[in-house]
């Protein structure tokens, strides 16, 4: 794997990470106010998948990693990618249907780069 792929793969596994820990660290409120998310969205979304989905980022943040740098079932990258993507595009589907148009903007590029480092794994 090139330089190119682990560094994305770092980046994208960093950000992840650290909005998974933000999401079971701190209030809801707190956390969608930093994230500039309307208050409305707090009602679209139980509060037990709200958590859940901080988890699947920390799961996924790790699993981008863990594996090629272990060298141990480095097919649970691709897994791991897929899975990211996948919650990124439930993601912009909740965003959409609550039509926040504030935060969703990141989520496409999230989905883009996912993608990206998807097939570069994938080759």
């Amino acid at each position: 794997m090139d330089i190119a792929t682990w560094v994305l793969l770092g980046i994208l596994s960093a950000c992840f990470f650290a909005v998974g820990v933000m999401v079971l660290a701190l209030p809801r409120d707190m956390f969608l106010h930093k994230m500039g998310v309307r208050a409305d969205w707090d009602n679209a979304v139980p509060h037990t998948m709200y958590k859940l989905s901080g988890v699947f980022e920390i799961l996924g943040a790790v699993g981008l990693v863990l594996p090629l740098a272990t060298g141990i079932a480095k097919d649970l990258v691709l897994l791991a990618a897929v899975a990211l993507i996948a919650l990124m595009g439930i993601a912009i589907g909740v965003h959409i249907g609550i039509r926040d148009s504030g935060v969703s903007m990141y989520k496409p590029i999230v989905l883009t780069v996912g993608l990206v480092v998807f097939l570069a794994l994938k080759h």
